[in-house]
């Protein structure tokens, strides 16, 4: 708004040419060299608002216009970017949470993180692939603190459609999610060595209808319903 107070140089025609200060009535302030009244290089802007919470941004400025590199902060929220352009970040940024010690460094579009990215948790555990709406959407891979790895597909953050889970202590699973849970066909290995594994449909995490239950010695298909074995289909035994 116009109802402000300006502190520095200006001409005899009231042009400002010379560092200054503008303060508004609700505490906002910017500071910056002034060329010919407007801003062009850089300035530091805060901005408080009717909650008297306050913002500041450190940028490169265009015709008044924030334009090009700058850091903004606000409460524990810390952005960085050279993709600045008027209050949106479009481009590649880094936003850095102080409360929960995250870190995102990727694409932005209008100051959401949209496209490639990457995102580490305070526990340690890293997630990058495709963004959207300031979530994961698409094809990711996440590295957990306790060594287990997800790499698949993902919808607002959360497994959906085709993924790969591999357990720290060694368990594999290879399928369908939905919504985060194994539904659909899928592969799940419980041990390697012993080729302890089960090929066939899941639901709600669980065996549910037609699959196939192997080891070392067994190959059975079996009709399943929740996790449980209904009844044994075909069985044969495996020369050792």
């Amino acid at each position: 708004n116009n109802n402000y107070k300006f502190n520095g140089k200006k001409e005899l025609e009231g042009t400002k040419n010379d560092f200054g200060i503008i303060k508004w009535e609700d505490g906002s302030k910017l500071i910056t060299k002034f060329i010919n009244s407007e801003i062009n290089g850089f300035a530091i802007f805060k901005n408080k608002n009717d909650n008297s919470e306050q913002s500041i941004f450190k940028g490169e400025y265009m015709e008044n216009i924030p334009r090009g590199y700058g850091y903004y902060m606000k409460n524990s929220i810390k952005i960085e970017s050279d993709g600045w352009y008027k209050n949106n970040i479009n481009g590649l940024g880094i936003e850095y949470n102080e409360e929960d010690d995250s870190f995102y460094k990727g694409e932005f579009t209008d100051s959401k993180k949209k496209g490639l990215g990457v995102f580490r948790l305070n526990d340690g555990t890293i997630s990058y692939g495709e963004w959207e709406d300031n979530k994961l959407n698409g094809y990711g891979v996440s590295h957990y603190y306790n060594e287990s790895i997800y790499a698949g597909q993902y919808k607002n953050n959360i497994f959906h459609g085709f993924g790969e889970f591999l357990w720290f202590d060694g368990k594999y699973y290879c399928g369908e999610y939905n919504e985060g849970v194994k539904n659909g066909f899928g592969i799940f290995v419980w041990n390697f060595d012993k080729f302890d594994a089960y090929f066939g449909f899941l639901e709600n995490g669980k065996t549910d209808g037609v699959g196939v239950k192997v080891d070392l010695n067994n190959y059975k298909i079996c009709f399943w319903r929740e996790g449980r074995k209904v009844n044994v289909i075909k069985h044969w035994e495996l020369d050792e």
